[in-house]
């Protein structure tokens, strides 16, 4: 019989062999059917995607005939354009030749009066000029003498003859920037740990600082968008993006950030004895962090596997984009695509599951993050302070295996809501770049849009603690999703600081773990090892060295960030559980110390009033 786990959910859990028993059983079932069966389709669409694909119909060129060369039938053998010059036709004289007069080749001439038999006799002359083959184009040798060959080449522009100098030369900098990689990478670990050292250390003020800030950042927007609105309203950009209505639009986003600064306020004054709950949590994440540091490599696998993932999805999308038939714009080699409607509705639903695999895998990470925290939490304590616990060294892996065998269903469930968005945003933003000369559909097009966009980022909350709530109970979606619900409302102002403070840190954290190291890599930059000419470690572009290292940065501060947003939800909804109670024996020593602390300082703050 396939179940959610336990029955009684007020059954409170003693240890961590009582939560780990709840998941003996798989839930949500017939979500796990619909997306094996959905995954089977998806696989089915991706292969006439290969089958009937063709991606030299995306950039090989259209002959006068509509062929696309080195595609269609006749002109399989003959992969590259090249443009007949007219019977007419002058090198000493500019504008003469007939864009329209493109044929394909199976190579471009390389010198000038050779025969070209492709090219129509009746029309245009079969002696050629010299032309060298980019990107499948046979593009004029320029002779500054011959103004007809200039006039060829401009239709490409600079950048392709450009192309592969600059190429080859980011490529040389990039390759000898490896040392400062391994630099950036070890600057950014460490900074990781000190923001979290300091983080444990000075939760509190850094929770007010974070307040304080938000709080004058939006009233100070507000004034300023209020003060400012008729000028801020006639701004190029605001017209070509609201037309008529930028002055309006204007005095709407002055309105919302003084709206969003009262909120803060209200919420401070109601609920600011929560504040020191919310340092508990926080100070307890760090403690969890510390003393699981596998958690940290937890990011590591699902940026690796999310990489894969999307790559391969991407390559298998171009594939099924180049089903199309291209037609080309008269006189130019640019061209759009036209599809079937079967075409299009293999392309929706493509798009549709590449939303709903990418959320899966968030869903199989944020539920082995919270099971490998939920089982440190509920794990017995093995001194009297209750500090140190007997977990495994690899829970995370563990709750890995256990959502991928009892919990698929839920993670469909989830997933599939956040797909179901991911596709409506991406139809609306389709529905505005088609109205870009409608300024009314487009502030239609904005307001849907941030009405989806929050609906979404609703969800994915609601989402993200309903995989808690099943990595501790083993419930279904929906009963998963209910209690989720009750425990927020319970503990609503906890969590609501809690969580504000939680993006302030992680936004805070990425900017200056990523600044940093840009900063450090950008001097080591300067330095003459990498500045001479004559050194083997001279950057001809350090540019792309220092960018690389800022990714870097930015990935290593988002796997800090990323767990601890993750851990800090997770015994927020602990916490919740056990009431939060300073004499359970799951809490730790110092946190229970700093719990009946803060109940003894608001004792005393009542009996002075």
């Amino acid at each position: 019989m396939f179940g959610g786990g336990y029955d009684s959910e007020d059954e409170p859990i003693h240890e961590s062999d009582q939560f780990k028993e709840r998941h003996d059983s798989c839930t949500d079932l017939p979500c796990c059917c619909l997306w094996i069966l959905c995954l089977i389709a998806f696989f089915g669409v991706a292969g006439y995607g290969f089958n009937h694909g063709n991606l030299k119909r995306l950039h090989h060129g259209i002959d006068n005939k509509g062929q696309v060369c080195g595609v269609d039938l006749n002109v399989t053998a003959k992969p590259s354009l090249y443009f007949c010059p007219p019977l007419s036709w002058d090198p000493m004289v500019a504008n003469a030749m007939d864009m329209n007069n493109g044929v394909c080749v199976a190579t471009c001439p390389a010198t000038a009066g050779l025969n070209v038999p492709e090219c129509d006799l009746t029309v245009s002359t079969q002696d050629s000029y010299a032309t060298t083959n980019k990107l499948n184009f046979c593009i004029p040798v320029v002779d500054s003498t011959l103004p007809g060959t200039q006039q060829i080449s401009d239709l490409f522009g600079p950048t392709v003859s450009g192309f592969v100098p600059s190429l080859m030369k980011l490529a040389d900098s990039l390759s000898k920037g490896w040392p400062l990689y391994i630099l950036a990478f070890l600057l950014a670990v460490v900074i990781g740990y000190a923001y979290l050292c300091c983080l444990k250390a000075f939760a509190k003020p850094m929770i007010w600082l974070a307040v304080l800030v938000s709080f004058l950042a939006l009233f100070s927007i507000g004034c300023f968008m209020l003060y400012q609105a008729p000028s801020i309203g006639s701004n190029d950009v605001m017209k070509d993006n609201f037309g008529q209505f930028a002055t309006g639009m204007t005095y709407v986003i002055g309105v919302i950030s003084l709206a969003g600064a009262l909120g803060i306020a209200c919420l401070m004054c109601c609920c600011h004895s929560q504040i020191d709950y919310a340092v508990l949590a926080v100070q307890m994440t760090t403690d969890v962090m510390a003393h699981i540091p596998s958690l940290l490599f937890a990011p590591v696998i699902k940026a690796t596997v999310k990489f894969i993932v999307t790559i391969i999805l991407i390559f298998g999308f171009v594939y099924l984009l180049s089903i199309a038939h291209p037609v080309q714009v008269a006189g130019t080699q640019v061209r759009h695509f036209e599809y079937e409607g079967f075409e299009w509705a293999l392309i929706i639903y493509y798009v549709f599951m590449f939303g709903w695999i990418m959320a899966f895998l968030t869903a199989i990470y944020q539920f082995s993050i919270a099971y490998a925290t939920a089982d440190y939490f509920f794990a017995q304590p093995s001194d009297y302070e209750g500090n140190e616990r007997d977990i495994g060294c690899c829970n995370f892996i563990e709750g890995m295996c256990v959502g991928l065998m009892w919990h698929q269903g839920s993670f469909a469930f989830g997933s599939f809501i956040i797909a179901i968005f991911s596709l409506i945003q991406r139809i609306i933003e389709y529905l505005e770049r088609t109205s870009a000369d409608n300024p009314i559909a487009r502030i239609i097009a904005c307001c849907c849009y941030c009405c989806v966009t929050m609906c979404k980022s609703c969800a994915e909350f609601i989402n993200k603690n309903a995989y808690i709530d099943i990595a501790i109970r083993g419930d279904w979606f929906c009963t998963a999703c209910q209690k989720a619900f009750r425990v927020m409302v319970e503990n609503a102002a906890g969590m609501a600081i809690l969580n504000g403070a939680t993006l302030v840190f992680q936004i805070a954290g990425l900017l200056m773990i990523t600044a940093l190291t840009v900063f450090l890599a950008d001097a080591i930059c300067q330095l003459a090892l990498f500045k001479d000419a004559t050194s083997d470690w001279f950057l001809p572009n350090p540019t792309a060295v220092v960018v690389v290292c800022g990714l870097i940065a930015f990935g290593m501060a988002k796997i800090f960030m990323d767990v601890f947003d993750m851990v800090s939800d997770t015994l927020m909804f602990c916490l919740g559980l056990e009431g939060w109670s300073k004499m359970s024996q799951k809490v730790p020593g110092p946190l229970r110390e700093a719990m009946s602390d803060a109940e003894e300082l608001k004792r005393q703050e009542s009996a002075g009033m």
